[in-house]
C-alpha cells in the first residue's frame, strides 16, 4: 500500500506546505483539495505563516541549547578542578591520621559506613567544597592541605577563585535549558495542526488517486509505494481494555511482554473462541488473524504486547 511521506525537516515541511499551496491556488476554483479544506478548516495561508514562526522557534531552542552546552561546559571548566583536589585532599587528610576518617565531617565530607559519599549533584558538591575550603582557612598555617598542595603543584586560592564562578555558569545552564524548553513546546505546538493538515491533504489525494499515487507528487507530496518491512509494535491495555488490531502480520507475532494474562480473538469483536496468551508468552499469526482482538482482563495490572505488523 502507497504511503504519504511527510519530511522529517522543518524547511521540507515548509517547501511541502508552500508547493501545495500554490497548486491549491493555481488550481483555483477547480482545485481538488477545494472541498476538504473547507470541511476541515484548512487554510494553508496561515499555515505557512505557523510553519515561519516554528522555524523561528527552533532557531531559538537550538541557540538555547548551545547556549547551555557552554555555560555546561563553563561550570565544569570552572568547578571539577577544584572537585577533584578535594576528593585528593580527603583521602590524603585520611591517610594522614591513619586511616580515621571521623575528622573529615569537620572538611565537610559525609560518610556512610566510614566511607566517603560525593554528591552528585552539582548543587551538592559544590556546597561540599565550601565546607571543605572554609575549614582548610580556618586552620590557616596548621592545614595539612599547604603541604600536600605545594608539593603537587596545587593552588588552592586559585582553584576556590575559579570554583566560585561556578553557580552562576549552573545558573546560566539551567536557565538556558529552560529557555530551549519553552521555545521547544512553541515549535511543537504550531507544528501539530500543520502536520495534521499536510497528512489529511495527502491522505486525501492518495485516495484521489488510487491507481497512480504519484500523482500526489504534483502537489509536493512523496509517495512510498515499497513494501514494508515486518516490525513488532508494541500495544499497552490499560485495565479491562479491549483493543483492535487491523494490521497484524501474517506468519508473524503476538507476545506479552506484560505481567498479566491477555485474551485473543479472532475478528473485530471480543467473541468467539478466545486464545488466552500468559506473560512471556507468543502466538504465531496465522491466516485469518489479520485482524485481532485483544482484551486485558486484568483490572490491577496494564497489559503490554508486540504484534507483528
Amino acid at each position: 500500500m502507497a504511503r504519504i511521506k511527510i519530511p522529517l525537516t522543518l524547511l521540507m515541511k515548509q517547501k511541502l506546505v508552500k508547493k501545495m499551496n500554490t497548486k491549491h491556488k493555481a488550481d483555483g476554483a477547480s482545485s481538488i483539495l477545494k472541498a476538504t479544506f473547507t470541511k476541515n478548516k484548512i487554510d494553508l495561508d496561515k499555515d505557512e505563516l505557523s510553519i515561519a514562526a516554528a522555524i523561528v522557534a527552533n532557531d531559538s531552542y537550538l541557540n538555547y541549547n548551545a547556549l547551555a552546552a557552554k555555560a555546561k561546559k563553563d561550570r565544569d571548566t570552572n568547578f571539577d578542578p577544584a572537585f577533584a583536589f578535594m576528593k585528593l585532599g580527603l583521602q590524603n587528610i585520611k591517610n594522614f591520621n591513619g586511616g580515621d576518617v571521623k575528622e573529615l565531617i569537620f572538611w565537610g565530607a559525609t560518610l556512610v559506613a566510614e566511607q566517603i559519599v560525593y554528591p552528585s549533584a552539582f548543587t551538592e558538591c559544590y556546597k561540599m567544597w565550601g565546607k571543605f575550603y572554609a575549614y582548610h582557612t580556618s586552620q590557616a598555617a596548621a592545614s595539612p592541605l599547604i603541604s600536600f598542595a605545594a608539593d603537587n603543584a596545587y593552588d588552592i586560592g586559585a582553584l576556590n577563585t575559579a570554583a566560585l564562578l561556578s553557580p552562576q555558569n549552573n545558573d546560566d545552564y539551567n536557565d538556558h535549558l529552560k529557555s530551549a524548553e519553552l521555545q521547544k513546546k512553541e515549535r511543537d505546538v504550531l507544528m501539530k495542526p500543520v502536520v495534521k493538515n499536510m497528512r489529511t491533504a495527502g491522505n486525501f489525494l492518495k485516495s484521489h488517486f488510487p491507481t497512480n499515487p504519484k500523482k500526489c507528487g504534483d502537489w509536493g507530496l512523496e509517495v512510498d509505494d515499497s513494501p514494508q518491512a515486518p516490525k513488532d509494535r508494541k500495544t499497552i491495555l490499560g485495565f479491562g481494555v479491549t483493543r483492535v488490531i487491523k494490521t497484524a502480520r501474517i506468519n508473524g507475532y503476538i507476545t506479552n511482554i506484560g505481567l498479566v494474562n491477555v485474551s485473543i480473538y479472532k475478528g473485530k469483536k471480543a467473541v468467539g473462541t478466545e486464545k488466552v496468551l500468559k506473560p512471556g508468552e507468543k502466538m504465531g499469526i496465522l491466516v485469518g488473524y489479520s485482524t485481532i482482538t485483544i482484551v486485558n482482563t486484568s483490572m490491577l495490572e496494564k497489559a503490554i504486547v508486540t504484534v507483528t505488523r
